[in-house]
């Protein structure tokens, strides 16, 4: 059997997306190898429901998501989605693409500030704080002492952000897949964050990956960045 899927790109975080239900009985780890398969970060099946599109989401090590905001935002392009509800196992978010750039609208996360970090709960959960020297800081090593805090939820996400004048840089360690390029969710997690503790109400975030614009609108939190159709392919099964 062949699997159509198209190769998608927002700021760095790469997908494979798919309406073909059969993609979860492929080898994921060697598929998303980036030596010996197509590499990428997740795979994103889609159900394209014209009323609310459907989305489940697998890691690169096959492990399962709740949700991805870069992910949904290649959704917005691919299918050029307008005012369009993208319902995630970690919830619905409203998506728009303009040929370039999309956008997610989301609520605010559950938040809670602690005295050395935050916790901030959108679907997936993300630990948030502040680093000097960002560039050089060691968030693998970082990551894997906080596993073993039992104050941190399960299955967790670390995203640390350095104050750089006039935007934050933002780096994030992802359950499942690693340091990635970008994460749509840790950065929309870490902007909400700096809304409660610096009382802002727009930022820009620079990773790896590239650059989001946030900011609140009639109190939802709206991030735009953009979006790249890489290639469209197929896997025989």
């Amino acid at each position: 059997m062949t699997i159509e899927f198209s190769k998608m790109n927002s700021n760095g975080n790469d997908f494979l997306i798919t309406e073909n239900p059969n993609i979860f009985s492929v080898d994921i780890n060697h598929i998303s190898d980036r030596k010996n398969g197509i590499g990428f970060d997740q795979i994103l099946l889609v159900d394209p429901i014209p009323s609310k599109f459907k989305v489940k989401i697998l890691n690169s090590d096959g492990s399962s998501a709740q949700t991805c905001f870069n992910g949904l935002r290649c959704i917005a392009g691919l299918y050029d989605l307008k005012n369009q509800i993208i319902s995630a196992p970690g919830g619905d978010v409203l998506c728009n693409s303009d040929g370039k750039m999309a956008s997610v609208s989301t609520e605010f996360p559950k938040i809670r500030i602690l005295e050395k970090l935050s916790i901030a709960n959108i679907g997936n959960n993300h630990a948030i704080y502040e680093v000097t020297e960002i560039d050089n800081y060691n968030l693998e090593n970082s990551y894997k002492k906080l596993e073993q805090n039992s104050i941190l939820p399960p299955n967790f996400n670390l995203n640390v952000y350095e104050y750089m004048g006039d935007f934050f840089k933002i780096r994030t360690y992802e359950n499942g897949a690693g340091e990635t390029k970008s994460c749509g969710s840790g950065t929309v997690c870490t902007f909400a964050v700096l809304c409660k503790i610096k009382e802002i109400d727009h930022a820009i975030f620079l990773s790896k990956g590239g650059k989001s614009h946030l900011r609140i609108e009639n109190n939802i939190i709206v991030s735009t960045a953009p979006y790249i159709l890489e290639y469209e392919g197929s896997i025989d099964e």
